[in-house]
C-alpha cells in the first residue's frame, strides 16, 4: 500500500505540489532577506530652484569637493521641457528648507532621472536609468537618484502636472541606514513571480496527465 500510494497519480501530484510550494516559499524568503530598507527624508517641499519647479527636502549631500549643505532636487524646467536631478544650497531654494540632514559626500557620478510612467507609486529603488535631463511629460511620474560615496542613495519622486505647473505627490526617500524615518522594505519582485508561474505550469501538466490516465 505504501508503494502504491507513493506511485499513484494523486499521491505523486500531492508530493510535487508540496515540493514546488516549498520552493516558492523558499524563494520568497530569500527575496525578503535581500530587501533594502527605505527611510523618508523629512520636510518634503515643492518649491523653486534655479532649474525650475523642484521637489526637495532637508536631505543634503556634500558636493564632490566636500562643500556641505546641498539639498538634493528633482526639477522640471518647463522652458526646456526637461526633468533633471541636482542639488542646491538652501539660499538658492524657495521656500528654503528648515533643516540639514547630511548623507555624506556625492559620489561624483550618480545623478540620474527616469520617467516611471503614469500611476507609479513606488520608492524609486527600481530605477534603471543612467541618464539625467530627460523629456518632461504631463502626468508622468519621475524619479531621481543621487548616490553617495558609501553606495547609498537619496531617491526623489514626483508626478508632473503641466496644468498646475507643479509636482504632485512628492516624496523623498533614502537608503542610508539609521537616517530618516523607516517607511518600508522593498523585496526584489522577479523570482516569486517566476516560481509561481512554473508552479502553475507544473500543476496544469500533472492535471492533464492524471485525467489522461483515467
Amino acid at each position: 500500500m505504501q508503494y502504491l500510494s507513493a506511485r499513484s497519480p494523486r499521491a505523486a501530484t500531492g508530493g510535487l505540489v508540496v515540493i514546488a510550494t516549498t520552493a516558492v516559499l523558499s524563494l520568497a524568503a530569500t527575496n525578503e532577506a535581500n530587501a533594502q530598507s527605505v527611510s523618508a527624508c523629512p520636510n518634503v517641499i515643492v518649491g523653486s530652484s534655479p532649474d525650475g519647479v523642484s521637489v526637495y527636502s532637508d536631505c543634503t549631500m556634500e558636493n564632490a569637493v566636500g562643500q556641505p549643505g546641498f539639498h538634493l532636487t528633482l526639477s522640471a524646467n518647463s522652458g526646456a521641457a526637461q526633468v533633471l536631478a541636482n542639488g542646491y544650497l538652501a539660499t538658492s531654494l524657495s521656500p528654503a528648507p528648515a533643516g540639514d540632514v547630511s548623507f555624506g559626500r556625492w559620489d561624483g557620478i550618480t545623478l540620474y532621472t527616469e520617467d516611471m510612467g503614469p500611476g507609479y507609486a513606488g520608492n524609486c529603488l527600481d530605477m534603471t536609468s543612467t541618464s539625467n535631463s530627460i523629456p518632461l511629460v504631463d502626468q508622468a511620474v519621475y524619479c531621481g537618484r543621487v548616490g553617495n560615496e558609501e553606495g547609498n542613495f537619496v531617491l526623489l519622486r514626483g508626478t508632473w502636472d503641466a496644468g498646475g505647473n507643479t509636482f504632485n505627490n512628492p516624496a523623498v526617500f533614502s537608503t542610508q541606514p539609521g537616517v530618516g524615518e523607516p517607511v518600508e522594505a522593498r523585496a526584489i519582485p522577479a523570482l516569486p513571480g517566476v516560481a509561481l508561474g512554473l508552479l502553475g505550469l507544473l500543476m496544469a501538466a500533472l492535471g492533464r496527465r492524471h485525467l489522461g490516465q483515467r
